[in-house]
């Protein structure tokens, strides 16, 4: 899925406009990139955790 289709989705479910859902969207893509930068974790009970980890250059 890609984000124009979410974004559609979340329009449709929630019952709000396209550019509503776009603005949330984008606003919790945000907060999510800063978190993680911060090296903070993040959890969302029955979705899933994001954490940021070091790994090692590829060769």
């Amino acid at each position: 899925m890609k984000k124009k289709e979410l974004i559609e989705k979340i329009a449709k479910e929630s019952k709000a406009a396209k550019s509503v859902s776009e603005s949330v969207l984008n606003v919790f893509l945000k907060i999510v990139s800063q978190t993680l930068k911060k090296g903070d974790k993040i959890q969302l009970i029955g979705f899933g955790a994001f954490e940021s980890k070091e790994r090692p250059a590829r060769t």
